[in-house]
């Protein structure tokens, strides 16, 4: 999993996956960013983490490969392929 964008601060790439279902037979959808639902991805890239006030760097929590649910993204394309920059604080949770 390769990605063309360096991500910074606490911000993550990830590529949306179409619907899946999980091995418990729930179905998991992902639906267009214009709805305010959320949606499945996996993560390629990581920025460093957020930057508090004190200059600090607090790591970010997830890795590349993570399946995820998350609830926004900034929507980018590069090369005809689709990519969502989020941030952590929009990450719901990793599919385990």
């Amino acid at each position: 999993m390769n990605s063309p964008i360096k991500p910074l601060l606490d911000r993550i790439v990830i590529k949306k996956e179409e619907t899946k279902e999980s091995e418990s037979g729930i179905v998991l959808t992902s639906s267009d960013a214009d709805t305010g639902s959320t949606y499945i991805g996996v993560v390629l890239a990581v920025g460093d983490g957020k930057k508090t006030d004190e200059g600090k760097i607090i790591p970010i929590s997830l890795k590349v490969g993570d399946r995820v649910v998350y609830s926004w993204g900034d929507k980018v394309e590069i090369k005809n392929e689709t990519y969502y920059l989020v941030t952590e604080s929009s990450v719901l949770g990793i599919i385990k």
